[in-house]
């Protein structure tokens, strides 16, 4: 019998058209912008986080990255030459200090007869990079302070992209790579760093001296200050301020045109963020699906006084108040399992897009994804009860007189 029950249901879904066409639309709406809000905020989280494991437990960073009050421009830019006096500065005191500049996102490396996608990205350095950036050289050299001082073009590169040029280290010495047009010699691959989520391998290395002279542009520069554990990074992050604002030319009454940031504070900051972001896509997504419940439950109450003869002619061949009930729970049910499939298909294919324009990892949201199937399932229920009541409780002589 619920088969059958079934079966009339999907009949019925599939003869309806437009309607049944515009329900499952508006409840993909909901499905899809919940989908799409989580699936941009973990690769915001992921991505953001990968910076907070760059910088390592004890480091300082400093950028660019303030506030402006309203009406200002943006803070100028950390030009290579006060990144360096900078960080020669810190070197000279002890710490390990390194600095980087992202050159491009989507630079292509070719090696042979082989080239990556548009997708790599180019990052120019300096000696300490590899180390202040959580990596390793799993074969080859690192920079030596000629290359990075006189701009030689020499590249370590990634093992992702190592892999996908076919290079190994018996490679290294067998030919130039060319990235961008610019012909340079490889002198070391890193060893994976071990985050699924993130493609962190994806990436060459070559001295900041030779980029910053075959690329234009005003993107600033980051350094970081790795603090020994015995050492405390409250007074390192105030001396970090006091050289840097002297490095500057920042007057005395003036205000810091940079950003210093320790790596707790930073990830307490994420955290928060990423939890104020997921919250609100939350509400947001479950608001959107309560109205589709409405406006589903609003439909099938019409689709009751729209189908009085069918429902009369049922009970007159003895169909009893449960079946009439059952068929329209299957047909709010099923609306709502197809109209979370479609959002699904939709949402994936947003956050897809909104990954690639932040230029972040697409990660599939899982767990949300099933959150979505589980609360529609129960909204379909909640939405088909009490049109299946009122179709129930129908009188069959006065459904059979209806027009």
């Amino acid at each position: 019998m619920r088969g059958h029950n079934l079966l009339s249901a999907l009949v019925v879904i599939r003869n309806s058209g437009f309607r049944t066409i515009l329900t499952i639309l508006i409840i993909s709406i909901g499905v899809a912008g919940l989908i799409a809000m989580q699936s941009a905020i973990v690769s915001i989280e992921s991505n953001l986080m990968s910076q907070f494991v760059d910088l390592g437990a004890n480091s300082i960073k400093v950028d660019d990255n303030i506030i402006q009050k309203a009406g200002k421009s943006d803070a100028p830019p950390i030009t290579l030459d006060q990144a360096r006096r900078c960080t020669q500065h810190f070197l000279e005191l002890g710490f390990i200090t390194s600095y980087h500049r992202l050159f491009t996102p989507h630079a292509q490396v070719t090696f042979s007869s082989r080239s990556t996608n548009p997708n790599i990205s180019l990052i120019g350095g300096n000696v300490h990079y590899i180390a202040n950036n959580g990596y390793s050289l799993a074969c080859g050299r690192n920079f030596s302070e000629a290359e990075c001082m006189n701009g030689i073009p020499s590249v370590i590169l990634g093992s992702e992209t190592a892999d996908e040029l076919g290079i190994g280290k018996d490679e290294l010495t067998k030919g130039n790579i060319v990235i961008d047009n610019l012909s340079v010699n490889a002198i070391g691959i890193c060893a994976p760093r071990g985050n699924s989520q993130n493609s962190d391998d994806r990436f060459v290395v070559l001295p900041a001296s030779y980029l910053d002279q075959q690329y234009s542009g005003d993107r600033s520069y980051d350094i970081v200050v790795n603090v020994p554990d015995k050492i405390s990074p409250t007074r390192i992050e105030e001396e970090i301020i006091g050289v840097f604002r002297q490095i500057r030319g920042i007057e005395a009454a003036m205000p810091n045109d940079f950003r210093v940031i320790r790596s707790e504070k930073l990830y307490s900051e994420l955290n928060t963020l990423v939890l104020s972001l997921s919250g609100a896509a939350l509400v947001i997504g479950l608001l959107t699906i309560l109205a589709s419940a409405i406006a589903l439950m609003n439909m099938l109450l019409v689709a009751v006084g729209e189908r009085q003869r069918e429902i009369g002619l049922k009970k007159s061949l003895g169909a009893r108040r449960s079946s009439i009930a059952w068929q329209f729970l299957y047909e709010s049910v099923t609306l709502c399992l197809l109209g979370t499939f479609l959002g699904v298909v939709i949402g994936l294919t947003t956050g897809y897009f909104v990954a690639d324009y932040l230029d972040g990892p697409f990660i599939v949201p899982i767990q949300w994804i099933g959150v979505s199937f589980v609360v529609t399932f129960f909204t379909g229920i909640s939405a088909g009860i009490l049109p299946g009541i009122r179709a129930a409780r129908l009188d069959p002589i006065v459904a059979l007189r209806t027009e």
